[in-house]
């Protein structure tokens, strides 16, 4: 039986098999137990999903990824190959080439931590099931990726990736900045065909239409009052009246879901400053995504660029805040408890 354990802030800390755990630090398994003795250590790289040292008791062994973060292959500490790994476009683990298994290691598709007593990878918010190519449970956001809550990154997982199973990215490694392929040189691109495909248009269709809708509206509006001030500027013209403002066409949206994945830490701080506000703020990644994706919405004052907007997103849960640049997308300030800009 297998049983899972879970912190207040809903992150997976344990995990017990008949005497055996999963010890976590953040989102990053660091140990495997067993009787209470550690049976295998990780090291971790600084970047998201990125397993690179594998510790089997004194023996260490070294994590090979590929471009989508895959754990594609094992070697010993001498760089002789153990096991290579193969998966499919989904992350169903295809027989090894060293016929060892289906997968060798605990980690693997875009380097999650694979599950096998219960047949998943654990993506942080959620539980995703290869052989159903979706996660097992519904996004927390609601709707924000789009209307189906359990699909897995808009069912193109060639183009696009979800490192916390919570917002898709369409970027492969936005630690790398990956480029498209060179047939030239790279070979031809992978084409996933059939009704997947279909699924993604859907769902492309319909996060399309869902970031149009605001925009509608303020076109709109912009037309009435462009209306309005049509019939003003002939009444001035006729009674030497003072002329009113022309309104301001609105910007196109830039709807949260998008501003969520394209915010910084903004560089008018120093990387140490910014620790220490994130540290007494209690601010995670995902904490900050999610004030982004639901929080309460405010105009605010841009005090690094005097002449741009910014953007106030409160926390309804814990009252804290942040502020966005409207054009740079970096964050300009960060709340902690207790505190009022």
């Amino acid at each position: 039986m297998t049983q899972l354990y879970y912190e207040p802030l809903g992150r997976l800390t344990r995990q017990w098999n008949g005497g055996g755990t999963l010890d976590w630090v953040g989102d990053e398994l660091v140990a495997e137990l067993t009787g209470g003795a550690i049976t295998r250590r990780y090291v971790h790289g600084d970047g998201a999903d990125d397993p690179m040292i594998w510790y089997e008791g004194t023996s260490k062994r070294y994590l090979h990824a590929d471009e989508r973060g895959s754990i594609i292959a094992v070697s010993d500490s001498a760089g002789a190959p153990l096991a290579i790994n193969r998966y499919d476009e989904y992350g169903r683990s295809q027989t090894s080439v060293t016929g060892s298994g289906l997968l060798t290691g605990r980690f693997g598709y875009t380097g999650q931590a694979w599950l096998p007593e219960i047949g998943v990878y654990y993506y942080k918010a959620r539980m995703y099931d290869p052989a159903k190519a979706r996660f097992l449970q519904s996004d927390r956001l609601g709707y924000v990726d789009g209307l189906n809550m359990f699909a897995y990154v808009h069912a193109d997982p060639i183009g696009w990736r979800d490192p916390e199973g919570a917002s898709a990215s369409n970027n492969i490694d936005d630690r790398d900045n990956v480029l498209p392929n060179d047939p030239a040189t790279d070979g031809p691109d992978i084409v996933v065909t059939g009704q997947r495909s279909v699924l993604s248009a859907i769902d492309s269709a319909s996060r399309a239409i869902t970031g149009s809708i605001n925009y509608v509206g303020d076109i709109l509006g912009y037309s009435r009052e462009l209306v309005e001030y049509s019939a003003k500027s002939l009444v001035s013209a006729a009674t030497g009246v003072q002329p009113p403002k022309k309104p301001q066409a609105p910007k196109p949206v830039f709807n949260r879901a998008q501003r969520a994945k394209a915010w910084t830490l903004g560089d008018h701080k120093s990387a140490a400053k910014w620790a220490n506000r994130v540290s007494k703020g209690g601010w995670t990644r995902q904490g900050i995504i999610n004030t982004i994706l639901k929080g309460k919405v405010y105009s605010a004052v841009n005090l690094v660029r005097p002449d741009s907007s910014a953007t106030r997103f409160v926390n309804p849960s814990n009252g804290l805040s942040l502020v966005v640049d409207d054009e740079t997308h970096q964050i300009i300030q960060l709340g902690r408890p207790g505190h009022a800009y």
